[in-house]
């Protein structure tokens, strides 16, 4: 096979379709030295993010990469997101509850109360409180957009699961919603970089990756944002049926082409006889036509001779 021209390469590599995380959340964090700073965004992997917004991975954020605030804890998160749109969907609304339609309207002129307007003549960004962030949490999973999605809640900070139920009985509860808690015994945020990389590259240090007792006890000792299912394992039995609904999606559409290609066909065949019959018709028209005009010239010739 001769070598692929450079745009036939790029072409190729632009048609291959990327693969659907697994997983996709929205996350919070808060700042170990200061727990006023907070932070909103939504990723596909969770531990490696934290990785990065700590300065042990490649990326992160500008918010998150002054020295005096690292390092960040991920205290809760939210995940059941069908797509990385969705997922982004609900950060902006979360990020910006002043803003968005989702939240009632007296909600979002007390966010606002008291705030001046910028020189653009946008209104200021209210700061960010813990208790604000909760309510706007549960304001948001509640609404009939959302809340048709499989979400879930998962709580990393007993201190923060408090005061989501404290938002709970303030509001009258009646939120019906998965809530996931796990408090205590997670890895640190350097454990969490290294395993990340054994996520990424297992038995990298030499290690016998094919031992499963010994993954066995590490998958034990995982806990919080290092234990979610970060593959497809737990949503296998889905998958199977999705791509089985898929299949008989394609197979009906094949279907339907292939009927509607039959119907062009006698739709072509038909336009073809009426045309033949037509063309004859018009060739019938022109012999007779013809024949009067000579017949005429003819009469005219005689005529003018008679004279």
């Amino acid at each position: 096979m001769p070598p692929l021209k450079e745009t036939e390469r790029v072409t190729i590599t632009q048609l291959q379709p990327k693969p659907i995380p697994a997983l996709y959340t929205v996350y919070i964090l808060r700042s170990q030295p200061r727990h006023a700073s907070l932070y909103i965004g939504s990723t596909p992997h969770p531990p490696r993010r934290l990785s990065q917004h700590n300065g042990l991975a490649k990326g992160g954020a500008y918010r998150t990469s002054k020295k005096s605030l690292r390092p960040w804890d991920m205290v809760c998160l939210v995940s059941g997101f069908p797509s990385m749109i969705a997922a982004l969907k609900f950060e902006w609304a979360l990020n910006n509850p002043y803003k968005s339609l989702h939240i009632p309207a007296e909600k979002r002129a007390e966010a606002v109360k008291g705030l001046g307007r910028r020189k653009t003549g946008h209104l200021k960004r209210p700061r960010k409180s813990l208790v604000g962030v909760m309510e706007a949490l549960r304001m948001l999973v509640g609404v009939r957009s959302f809340g048709r999605w499989p979400l879930r809640v998962h709580f990393f900070e007993e201190e923060v699961w408090r005061v989501w139920e404290k938002v709970g009985m303030k509001n009258g509860g009646g939120l019906k919603i998965p809530v996931v808690t796990d408090f205590g015994g997670g890895p640190t945020a350097s454990q969490g970089a290294r395993v990340d990389e054994e996520l990424v590259d297992p038995g990298i240090d030499g290690g016998d990756g094919n031992d499963d007792d010994e993954e066995d006890a590490q998958n034990e000792k995982k806990r919080g944002i290092y234990a979610l299912p970060l593959d497809y394992t737990s949503i296998k039995e889905g998958q199977a049926e999705v791509e089985k609904l898929l299949k008989t999606k394609r197979r009906r559409a094949a279907a339907k082409v292939k009927l509607k290609g039959k119907g062009k066909a006698a739709d072509e065949k038909g336009n073809n006889a009426e045309e033949r019959n037509a063309k004859g018709n018009r060739e019938v028209k022109t012999t007779t036509s013809q024949r009067i005009v000579e017949d005429s010239e003819d009469s005219e010739f005689l005529d003018i001779a008679y004279l």
